[in-house]
């Protein structure tokens, strides 16, 4: 090579029957005879260079067919040595932004995955490709910038110092161009989702009553896809007649799944309240409590969102907005006496009326059957006797739609006796009607 090139020349000898023969080698590409064969060396002085390309996948993470919230976003860097050196210190840095700017934060960072000549990490012979891969899980941040941008850096050294190249998308043919990933636009919907469920705790003496604790938790979903401010939790706290109780704790703030404060909450974040009430004289009289909250937020555009609490049980044929009902144990001395709390009023001859077994043996009775909201739907003296049951029809004296078919639902009621009565004086409790 420092010679700029070489020089070859071949004898030929043979042996015949006068004696020795021999030629010396001819370059056929000239005419002179038996001249040497030349070749002219090129000398290419050591140069580096090196190439990166970028491209991105979309995992559909929370499968529901769009770019958004949650999906996964897998960057695969493909480093190439272009030059004619080998190369060392290769290293990957990422620049990830939203589509308004402003810095995000990748999940995880460029690894190294395999070079396809075999080198280890960091060095690349003549030709060979590195591949590296980093993923960002999309956020509420990408979300409302409509998408991300990302632009990486590929660093190595070689012979005559350091080489550097930015990425390519290879989707499209502009050098050096950001890899960009737009998420799908989804029209803004705001709305919110309240749950209340209720546990008991016993003083000590077996039954559900007076001194027990009663703690409420209370689970405020943003159920659709805007950010929500201003989240305020309220309760309606009664006791089974309908009288307004006081909670002895709460409604407290304890936490949110995703992080988010106090009167924040996130597309698909849930925050977690918690109440409670130790039973008193007032509540255990009534045979129980209702309890009903509700949450408010407001939305980007101002506008407020509001739901009612669900009891968390949709297998009691209420599926939204019913409240939270405990009713306590009230066992009666006379066994005869019996209040079942199912009716399905029909023509079938089953389950048509609110059944109170025993109950004519105490003519001197009140029944009263309240809706969810406290409203008296139906109301007599003497129950049992004669035609006087109730069979699902509003006959409240105040009523909105008086001798109308009562929809399907949870009910209460209270039973009240004047002089003799079953064990006690007032039963309460719920009554639910099912019109399937």
């Amino acid at each position: 090579m420092n010679a700029g090139g070489v020089s070859n020349t071949a004898t030929v000898t043979a042996q015949v029957a006068g004696g020795t023969v021999s030629d010396i080698s001819d370059d056929p590409t000239t005419s002179t005879p038996n001249d040497a064969t030349i070749t002219t060396l090129t000398s290419t002085p050591p140069s580096s260079s090196i190439t990166l390309t970028k491209a991105a996948s979309i995992t559909d993470t929370n499968g529901d067919g769009s770019i958004g919230l949650g999906d996964t976003i897998t960057y695969t860097f493909v480093a190439t040595n272009t030059g004619y050196d080998a190369l060392s210190s290769v290293s990957i840095t990422d620049v990830l932004s939203d589509l308004a700017g402003n810095t995000l934060a990748l999940s995880t960072l460029p690894t190294f995955i395999s070079a396809n000549l075999g080198s280890p990490q960091g060095s690349l012979k003549i030709g060979e490709q590195a591949t590296y891969r980093a993923t960002f899980v999309v956020n509420n941040q990408a979300i409302n910038a409509g998408g991300v941008s990302n632009t990486a850096t590929v660093t190595a050294q070689g012979t005559n110092g350091t080489v550097s190249d930015i990425s390519d998308d290879p989707s499209t043919s502009t050098l050096n161009d950001p890899t960009i990933t737009t998420t799908t636009t989804v029209t803004p919907q705001s709305s919110i989702e309240v749950t209340k469920t209720a546990t008991i705790t016993d003083n000590g003496n077996g039954t559900t009553g007076l001194g027990d604790t009663i703690t409420f938790l209370i689970t405020v979903e943003n159920t659709g896809n805007t950010l929500l401010n201003g989240v305020v939790v309220n309760d309606t706290f009664s006791d089974l007649s309908g009288n307004t109780l006081t909670l002895t704790s709460g409604p407290f703030f304890v936490s949110a799944n995703l992080g988010s404060g106090d009167g924040t909450l996130l597309a698909g974040e849930t925050a977690t309240y918690t109440a409670t009430f130790v039973v008193n004289a007032q509540a255990d009289n009534a045979g129980g409590v209702s309890n009903t909250a509700s949450a408010t937020a407001i939305d980007p555009s101002g506008m407020p969102v509001n739901d009612i609490s669900d009891d968390g049980d949709d297998t009691d044929g209420n599926t939204t907005n019913d409240p939270t009902v405990l009713a306590f144990f009230q066992d009666p001395v006379d066994g005869d006496f019996e209040v079942f709390n199912g009716m399905s009023p029909g023509d079938d001859g089953i389950n048509d009326y609110f059944k109170i077994a025993g109950i004519e043996k105490y003519p001197n009775n009140t029944v009263k059957i309240f809706n969810r909201w406290g409203v008296v739907v139906y109301e007599t003296k003497g129950y049992g006797l004669g035609n006087r049951l109730f069979i699902g029809i509003s006959e409240g004296r105040v009523t909105i739609s008086k001798n109308q078919k009562l929809p399907a639902g949870t009910y209460f009621y209270v039973i009240e006796f004047e002089g003799e009565n079953p064990g006690r004086e007032r039963y309460t409790g719920y009554l639910y009607i099912n019109r399937d």
